[in-house]
């Protein structure tokens, strides 16, 4: 009973679910009845079941989050976007500017970075 519970609250939510999608550019899809849905971009992809409230990152099946509702998934979803768009982003740059870009985004604290000499 709580599984179609969560289903249902969770469908009533699907536009403002595709309104959060648009703004950073990722498209929801929503297939089995409602059961499954899929937020991505080409490149990133979440796959989250309201129902047995279960979202995997990136097709990690072993690494399931368990989120009861869609702010909760949203909110797991944001973080892990945001921050694999930064590590794209850093990949082109100089070592001193991604390291600052790091510091900025506060995957790294400043002082964790010490300066090696030869």
């Amino acid at each position: 009973m709580r599984h179609a519970r969560r289903l249902s609250a969770n469908l009533e939510q699907e536009d403002n679910v595709r309104r959060w999608c648009g703004q950073p550019g990722l498209t929801l899809t929503i297939t089995n009845e409602g059961h499954h849905w899929q937020i991505g971009d080409g490149g990133f992809l979440a796959e989250w079941w309201p129902s047995s409230a279960k979202l995997v990152i990136g097709k990690k099946w072993h690494d399931g989050i368990h989120c009861h509702d869609y702010k909760q998934a949203l909110k797991v979803i944001e973080d892990f976007y945001r921050n694999q768009r930064l590590l794209i982003s850093i990949a082109g740059m100089k070592v001193a500017a991604a390291l600052q870009q790091l510091i900025k985004a506060r995957f790294i604290k400043e002082g964790w970075i010490c300066h090696v000499t030869s």
